[in-house]
């Protein structure tokens, strides 16, 4: 698959990107298809839970609608299939956060069915939202609602080699935050590792250890975001308090893993976890765009 593919490039050192473009407005969308003809390169076309679900949302098309309508497009401009990937963006309960979370729920798990079943294969698995009547879920409760959203996905789904997933439980609000934001929680690597390892053991009791493979990235907050009236930029003084960079010009970051679940670390590890660690060459050059200095 094309995204495997480009990941294990990320991974070698090899700089490519792949775009994407999160819309149902059919003008964007004949325009990024456009964009592939220029450049002979494969793209991403997303729609999100709020923009198409089995209802309609708020544009009236149905998922498989909008597929059939995207491809078609492509179609009559003479773009080969492969170069094509829709992708399902925040599938999960946020359309009905209203209502009881067991009914968002059973919601939720009809629209990925229908975005599967539609040749959807970039899913993004969001149970973050808190529904009627909770606050903040805890990452074994998102997790474990995800691992529910990944069982429809996995039955459903009519070509599993084709899927991959996106999780997290950070996730910026769908159309960007309703409140003012003052600052962003960036999330911490111990706050990535706990999202990491309670999915893990989230799939694992939901016997989909074959999904986990299929998991391709996280969403977090990187310290970007926008609302309705105003967006905020990353701050180079956050890149500053967490990364620093040695004489020689080397970066280093603390050790992840040490925030919580400590009691069941073993003595080799915590030894290990101790101070601070180097960064490899590839996330060296990624961190030094974002400081302000040692570039």
């Amino acid at each position: 698959m094309i995204i495997r593919d480009i990941l294990n490039k990320n991974k070698s050192g090899v700089a490519i990107g792949l775009p994407s473009f999160c819309t149902s407005n059919m003008f964007v969308i004949d325009a990024a298809l456009d964009y592939v003809l220029q450049k002979d390169v494969p793209i991403v076309i997303e729609a999100t839970c709020n923009q198409i679900n089995q209802f309609g949302g708020y544009t009236g098309i149905l998922p498989k609608d909008f597929s059939k309508k995207v491809r078609s497009l492509a179609t009559e401009k003479g773009i080969e299939h492969y170069k094509l990937i829709l992708g399902g963006d925040h599938l999960g309960p946020n359309p009905w956060k209203h209502l009881s979370a067991s009914k968002a729920m059973q919601n939720a798990q009809v629209m990925v069915k229908d975005y599967v079943q539609a040749g959807f294969t970039k899913i993004h698995l969001d149970a973050s939202m808190p529904c009627k009547g909770e606050n903040t879920l805890s990452f074994e409760e998102v997790a474990r609602r995800t691992s529910e959203l990944c069982m429809v996905a996995e039955k459903y789904a009519p070509d599993l080699d084709s899927i991959c997933y996106v999780i997290g439980t950070e996730v910026p609000i769908p159309g960007g935050e309703t409140e003012t934001m003052d600052t962003l929680q960036i999330t911490s690597p111990d706050r990535l590792d706990r999202t990491i390892e309670t999915h893990i053991q989230a799939f694992k009791e939901k016997n989909l250890q074959a999904a986990l493979s299929r998991i391709v990235s996280v969403v977090v907050q990187p310290g970007v975001d926008f609302s309705h009236t105003t967006v905020t930029q990353y701050s180079k003084s956050s890149a500053k308090k967490r990364f620093k960079v040695t004489a020689s010009g080397r970066v280093k970051a603390a050790q992840a893993g040490k925030q919580h679940g400590m009691i069941k670390r073993s003595n080799k590890f915590l030894r290990n976890a101790r101070g601070t660690n180097t960064l490899c060459k590839a996330d060296e050059g990624i961190v030094k765009t974002y400081m302000p200095y040692a570039r």
